[in-house]
């Protein structure tokens, strides 16, 4: 079959554009029967096709464009189960690596390297029922869930679970999934938040391929995450223990303490948020809002001085 689309117009697609059609079109044909009838038809769609699970839980593709993952939930709600496909970009119908990630739930994915992705889970656990103590009542089993990272290795198909060295920080949190930087200069590491044992929240350096972690900073009591550039800390987010008021802690490169820089009332309009680098040493960009203003704006911050720009 001839394209109607003049050589100099299919030159001009990139890859990536011919990546999303595909996946938009995939995506067609995956519909359930009834949603893919009702939008051939013209008709309104089965009123059951809207509580049905998505099975899909997101793709990425690779940085250099070679490959795509693709997360898949295949069980249900009660028996839950998952894999991620890797599929050679240049080729999107030849053969597909699948890894089974087992009984649990995929909420995000994201490549951490040319062959590296990130997969997010969604574990569902139960204390089981046991007896009260002193008492041979038995107590009902509750049902939690975690929040834990798995790196695959998308050629050979490894998998491993992020701060998998460290089984009794594993077995006592919820969330080990918290993603501050997933540093781009450094295809081997990310920046990860994690709770220590007494329950304030710590900065690691975790490496994608083995799985190990390295504290490099340790919060304040109120700590619930930092800002980072280039892998440094240099913003730190505190809330006191009312949970009435936030503090802004900011650090210029080469400060070993952190500096109060701004305070204010959480049920307040929020008026000040991060951006992200400046490109210039010791400064930032920043959401603010002056008292002398009615309008948020985006702002230089010096972390030395802490004063916002014009």
């Amino acid at each position: 079959m001839k394209s109607g689309l003049s050589k100099a117009a299919l030159t001009a697609l990139s890859r990536r554009g011919l990546l999303s059609g595909a996946g938009a079109l995939s995506g067609l044909a995956a519909l359930p029967p009834g949603v893919a009838q009702a939008m051939t038809q013209g008709g309104a769609y089965p009123l059951a096709e809207f509580f049905k699970p998505t099975r899909s839980a997101g793709a990425g593709l690779s940085p250099d464009g070679n490959r795509i993952a693709v997360g898949e939930n295949l069980g249900t709600d009660i028996a839950p189960r998952s894999a991620v496909d890797f599929i050679n970009a240049a080729d999107p119908e030849g053969q597909r690596l699948r890894v089974a990630l087992g009984p649990v739930w995929i909420s995000s994915i994201q490549w951490a390297s040319n062959d590296r992705v990130l997969v997010s889970v969604i574990i569902k656990g139960e204390t089981g029922r046991r007896s009260q103590t002193g008492s041979n009542v038995r107590a009902d089993s509750i049902e939690y869930y975690m929040r834990r990272v798995v790196s695959i290795d998308a050629v050979r198909g490894d998998a491993v679970v992020l701060f998998s060295d460290q089984r009794a920080r594993m077995r006592g949190s919820f969330d080990m999934g918290r993603i501050i930087d997933m540093l781009p200069n450094d295809p081997d590491n990310i920046l990860m938040a994690a709770s220590e044992a007494d329950g304030v929240l710590a900065l690691y350096r975790v490496n994608v391929n083995t799985g190990s972690a390295t504290r490099i900073e340790r919060g304040g009591s109120g700590t619930y995450t930092w800002r980072t550039v280039k892998g440094v800390p240099v913003m730190r987010h505190d809330v006191n223990s009312r949970g009435t008021m936030e503090s802004i802690l900011v650090r210029a490169a080469g400060e070993t303490e952190w500096k109060l820089a701004r305070r204010s009332r959480i049920r307040d309009a929020p008026d000040f948020s991060w951006v992200g680098e400046s490109g210039r040493d010791g400064v930032v960009l920043v959401i603010a809002r002056l008292d002398s203003e009615d309008v948020q704006s985006v702002r230089e911050m010096n972390l030395a001085t802490t004063q916002l720009g014009p």
